[in-house]
């Protein structure tokens, strides 16, 4: 009889095997998505330069800022804007989560830190969920306005099914990911998903949920500073491994939920 150490060995490679499977086929149906959204953020980094260059001298200055990637330098200089505002200051913050939706290039993880700076904890991720919100629903509800009105007018009906396959193959849980993940396109993604069929109140929980974890763990740094990074790192790792899993086996967690469901 076999050493059972020898026995194990199969049903691991099995187990990593089925892991990598499932990884590389998920990350398939995420890569169309995430390509097209690099490309309309280049877009949109187009139309945020011109607003720079030719826009009002109080829009420059605002994206200037908010823009600049030393936050440390610009602590005092981003507070010093909000505060001439006076009692508006968490209106002023709420449109400019708002409006780093709509216009990708604006720092999502910029102003994530500064609600916590500004406002504390509870009050800075209120605001920055509830701005992240708005701008989710706007930018997919402006995208299949214009998808229904405009782009199906205009694109080869062939060019346009080709684009409907691609989009279509992604699910729910796929935006998930994409909003989850750091350093992917996420903000430009919602106008992406605006092009699909799935339903808007699923695409802004998928949006909701996928954003919560990291913006809570940047507002708990801007409103901590220095303090307690390290664990705030850690909770973020966690929350994003346990996403993955989800992600990776939404069948079989579909399974038991249904089995259980069932048994009930």
């Amino acid at each position: 009889m076999p050493p059972i150490a020898a026995q194990r060995r199969p049903g691991i490679f099995k187990v990593i095997t089925d892991f990598f499977q499932r990884l590389f086929h998920k990350l398939q149906s995420l890569l169309p998505m995430v390509l097209a959204a690099a490309v309309l953020t280049l877009l949109l980094s187009g139309l945020v330069w011109l607003l720079q260059m030719w826009g009002p001298a109080w829009i420059s200055h605002w994206l200037d800022t908010l823009s600049a990637g030393d936050w440390t330098s610009r602590q005092q200089q981003i507070r010093g804007l909000f505060q001439e505002m006076g009692s508006w200051a968490p209106v002023g913050f709420f449109l400019v989560q708002l409006a780093q939706v709509l216009f990708a290039p604006i720092p999502g993880q910029l102003t994530g830190i500064l609600g916590g700076f500004l406002f504390g904890f509870w009050p800075g991720l209120g605001l920055t969920m509830l701005g992240l919100t708005l701008g989710s629903w706007l930018a997919i509800v402006l995208a299949r306005w214009l998808g229904d009105h405009v782009v199906h007018r205009f694109v080869p009906p062939e060019v346009m099914a080709r684009f409907d396959r691609l989009l279509l193959a992604g699910t729910v849980t796929d935006f998930f990911m994409i909003f989850l993940l750091p350093a992917l396109p996420d903000d430009a993604i919602c106008f992406m998903a605006g092009l699909t069929r799935l339903p808007v109140w699923k695409l802004i929980l998928a949006c909701l949920l996928g954003r919560l974890p990291g913006m809570a763990v940047l507002t708990f740094v801007g409103s901590s500073g220095s303090q307690n990074q390290d664990l705030a790192q850690w909770i973020l790792t966690g929350a994003m491994v346990a996403a993955l899993l989800v992600w990776l086996y939404e069948d079989v967690f579909y399974h038991l939920v249904n089995r259980q469901q069932n048994q009930t």
